[in-house]
């Protein structure tokens, strides 16, 4: 028997799932504009993530039902006593997976359907940071379906992969960000307006621009 709480089933079992949902959905804005943002490529990998989110939503719950709970207090915090038929979980994984791959093959034909000095700085850039990301989340979550299977460590190896996915996201956006700050040519700048206070006798002060 395991001790679970109330927290990790209603919030922490979830949010690997919400991390991942986040990452994929960026990485679809990305893959659309190597595309050039084509309708049938931004409805085609919309239409398969949605289907790859609701497929994994669904795993997750019915992976959660083959718990057998003990002591369990509905409206009340605290821990409870957990009994499981399996403790595998790979299959909640596969749908993330499969849609990490196809993300990951779409960039791969764009990079070598294009030759690599006739593709501009923007779209460089783009295909570079995708291919890092996809190559660290097909791996991780591979081996997240691999350790799930047939325990290859005692750790979770969800949790690190949470965080690097994150900071590699994140990452990708600053560079994207940087390739702008130094387009001076379409890049705008603003200018700020500086406020002058003159004091008259006799009179409210007045702002000048």
């Amino acid at each position: 028997m395991l001790i679970s709480c109330k927290f990790g089933a209603d919030f922490l079992t979830w949010s690997p799932i919400l991390n991942v949902g986040v990452a994929e959905l960026l990485m679809i804005v990305r893959v659309c504009s190597l595309y050039g943002h084509s309708k049938y490529t931004i409805w085609s990998l919309g239409g398969i993530f949605i289907l790859a989110l609701s497929a994994t939503a669904v795993f997750q719950v019915l992976f959660m039902r083959t718990y057998i709970i003990v002591l369990y207090y509905e409206f009340l915090p605290g821990c409870y006593g957990v009994m499981t038929s399996t403790s595998e979980q790979w299959h909640v994984w596969i749908p993330a997976l499969a849609f990490e791959g196809i993300l990951m093959l779409l960039t791969i034909y764009k990079v070598i359907s294009s030759y690599y000095n006739q593709m501009n700085r923007t779209i460089t850039v783009l295909a570079r940071d995708s291919m890092v990301y996809f190559v660290i989340a097909f791996v991780g979550l591979a081996l997240t379906v691999a350790n799930s299977i047939h325990a290859i460590v005692v750790f979770s190896i969800l949790l690190p992969i949470q965080c690097i996915i994150s900071i590699a996201v994140g990452r990708m956006m600053m560079n994207i960000r940087g390739l702008n700050l130094d387009d001076s040519e379409h890049t705008v700048h603003l200018r700020t307006l500086e406020f002058t206070h003159h004091h008259n006798s006799g009179s409210e002060p007045e702002e000048e621009a």
